[in-house]
């Protein structure tokens, strides 16, 4: 009991003097009590007179957020960030209901672009009612929606309550939930070419902004060897056993066609960042992500950072979702090091050496250089000294 005493005491008291040290840092005080208490809204504006902020909410577009990246990248981990945001709707993977439509038969491959792109543009709209992305079928096929949504899954629809509610009413309310909110952000990890979001990035009645989230491919490889079926290479290519190369051949085109040569349509749009850097320096990534979007580091952001790390601190079994700490961190990093085989690093290597190249992952020589981690398999984060500089 003493013990446990103690160990929450510490916690308390570890959570106080970093939210304290942040507040410093951007400037500004609140009352600790606030921190826990009812959600907090536009908590780090900058500041100005009302009349001056009476006009900037009229000029005020929407901004809308793309999440793009691949199967078991981080991109659930990277897109609570915006979960968390007081202002920002957050919809996880509105497109994943057609992968299985394809393979049941339903909608036909070849339209799969075209259905994407009207489902894509109702939904900036917060419009739950295309033929193919029934309201209730996605809430249905997409289980874990009511924990990816903080307020969807505060509503009447979860867990699974729309079952006795009529179509119009699930769309009604999930509309009505969308429109509460300032912005809206989408995880986008079915999509191989950022050219597909052109039309959206496009429309001058939002404020576009596309972050791309990448990981290193042994991570992720290593991830997915541990998971489930591909469902989504299946639908693309039938061809499960091409999975590495189709992983990095998207991933080298996105960054050297829409990153490093950034079109016209992007400029000043896009971002991207590595899974390594957001897990290992969760708080001044963030930053840059809410500086890059226009938006404040919102309160419920940076609490559940300090609840992530608690819970990780608290995991016995290791289990845990979300970590801050630098030690578990590295650890998830770069557990593929330790958990896969040579042969299947080397291979995906081999496959992968301009895609690693371009995001600044590093090749091992050997199994005897695998193991030891005092060798480095990616270049170190470097914080921008502005980070409101993008491409």
């Amino acid at each position: 009991m003493e013990k446990s005493k103690q160990f929450f005491l510490t916690l308390s008291l570890g959570i106080c003097v970093l939210v304290t040290y942040y507040l410093l840092e951007q400037g500004q005080l609140i009352p600790f009590a606030d921190v826990f208490g009812k959600k907090q809204r536009n908590i780090y504006h900058p500041s100005v007179d009302e009349a001056t902020a009476s006009e900037s909410s009229h000029l005020r577009r929407k901004k809308v957020i793309f999440l793009v990246s691949s199967k078991r990248s981080g991109s659930s981990f990277v897109g609570e960030y915006f979960n968390k945001h007081s202002d920002i709707f957050y919809v996880f993977e509105p497109l994943q209901m057609l992968t299985f439509y394809v393979l049941e038969g339903k909608l036909n491959n070849s339209a799969f672009d075209d259905v994407a792109m009207d489902i894509m543009q109702g939904l900036v709209d917060c419009q739950f009612n295309h033929g193919y992305n029934s309201a209730k079928e996605w809430l249905r096929r997409a289980s874990s929606v009511c924990a990816f949504n903080q307020e969807i899954g505060k509503s009447n629809l979860c867990p699974f309550k729309h079952s006795s509610v009529s179509q119009t009413e699930v769309e009604a309310m999930l509309t009505d939930t969308c429109e509460t909110t300032t912005d809206i952000a989408f995880k986008l990890i079915r999509i191989r070419d950022i050219e597909f979001i052109k039309p959206l990035v496009l429309n001058q009645t939002i404020d576009a902004k596309v972050l791309y989230l990448v990981r290193d491919p042994r991570g992720t490889m290593n991830s997915r060897d541990r998971g489930g079926k591909n469902f989504d290479l299946i639908r693309r290519m039938q061809n499960a056993s091409l999975e590495v190369e189709d992983l990095c051949d998207t991933m080298e085109k996105n960054l050297k066609h829409y990153w490093m040569d950034t079109p016209t349509w992007l400029k000043g749009r896009i971002k991207m960042i590595r899974y390594e850097d957001v897990s290992l320096n969760p708080i001044d990534l963030g930053k840059e992500i809410f500086q890059f979007i226009g938006r404040d580091f919102d309160l419920e952001v940076i609490k559940w950072l300090f609840l992530s790390t608690q819970n990780q601190m608290t995991d016995e079994v290791g289990k845990a979702h979300y970590f801050t700490t630098s030690r578990n961190s590295a650890e998830r990093v770069t557990g593929w090091r330790k958990e896969m085989s040579w042969s299947r690093i080397s291979s995906i290597q081999n496959k992968c050496v301009k895609a690693m190249k371009m995001a600044g992952y590093l090749s091992i020589q050997s199994e005897i250089f695998l193991r030891n981690f005092s060798i480095p398999s990616f270049l170190p984060y470097q914080p921008l000294i502005n980070s409101t500089t993008t491409h």
